[in-house]
């Protein structure tokens, strides 16, 4: 730690070493040490005991390098709590006087405060695109983007913006139902309009393999009149079909490819599995349903 009272002098004679974690007085300055290896953020209460004004340096010493972590002035009888941050690996913090005159400096350290965790909700939405789209999506993250995009977009129901989306799709190597997490299969599946309950959980509706109401509300909450088709290539269980290829992992719309579709209407396993497989040139909606991470 340098005397920095010389600074305005244009001489620097005195430099202050920590030598080790502890106490160490100088003349005038004295440092004290926080925490040892405190890597990025720490907390830390400064508090000036004098009645005059002073500036204070907070640096950190590793290796015989030191590195200035920031400087910050404080008022005669007051106390700041500052966030201090230096990536020095195996660092000693240090506090001093910056000018060097007043030993009237004290610090506490404490840890970061933990931030308060979003409570898990006590429902997800699942709705049907009001737009059918060819499968040619960009695989399963063109269809998830899709779906947040349908849910932003909405006008009448803001409460489906700002939530993570997935489609219900499967592909060759990945079940629709290992697509949402462990606390997100056992949540109950509401209408995006929140009025209507689709299933108890994604465990429960494909396990039973049906559902209490259809997916049939799009994200403007509108009903989908008639029976609709939607892209799934998911049997009522949740995993993949064994027939098809799911339009090349829904990157293409030939007409040599199939795969399985839903129907809007149904509350059976049509809901997702109607054994059509039609063939991949076609365009149909998507269900899209809320992802817990």
């Amino acid at each position: 730690i340098e005397d920095r009272a010389c600074l305005d002098k244009g001489a620097c004679p005195k430099i202050l070493e920590l030598a080790k974690v502890g106490s160490l007085k100088a003349g005038k300055v004295s440092s004290k040490s926080l925490n040892k290896n405190i890597i990025s953020t720490n907390t830390i209460s400064i508090t000036n005991k004098s009645k005059k004004g002073v500036t204070t340096i907070i640096a950190a010493s590793s290796q015989g390098k030191k590195t200035s972590c920031g400087q910050f002035s404080l008022a005669g009888k007051a106390t700041i709590t500052v966030n201090v941050s230096c990536d020095v690996s195996e660092s000693v913090y240090t506090l001093a006087d910056f000018d060097g005159r007043s030993n009237a400096i004290s610090f506490s350290s404490g840890s970061t405060p933990t931030p308060t965790p979003t409570p898990t909700p006590d429902f997800i939405y699942a709705f049907v695109t009001s737009i059918n789209y060819k499968p040619q999506l960009g695989g399963l993250s063109g269809a998830d983007s899709l779906c947040s995009g349908r849910a932003a977009s909405s006008s009448a129901l803001p409460q489906l913006s700002g939530r993570q989306w997935r489609a219900w799709l499967s592909t060759s190597s990945v079940d629709a139902i290992d697509r949402f997490t462990a606390i997100g299969k056992t949540l109950p599946i509401k209408s995006p309009d929140g009025l209507s309950t689709i299933g108890s959980s994604l465990n429960d509706i494909t396990t039973a393999e049906v559902l209490l109401q259809p997916i049939s509300q799009d994200e403007e909450g509108n009903n989908t009149l008639g029976s609709v088709e939607v892209w799934t290539g998911t049997k009522a269980d949740g995993t993949k079909t064994l027939t098809g290829d799911f339009c090349m992992n829904w990157t293409t719309q030939v007409n040599t490819s199939v795969t399985e579709n839903g129907l809007t209407d149904n509350t059976t396993s049509s809901w997702t599995e109607t054994n059509f497989f039609p063939n991949c040139t076609l365009s149909y909606r998507l269900y899209c349903m809320e992802h817990i991470s």
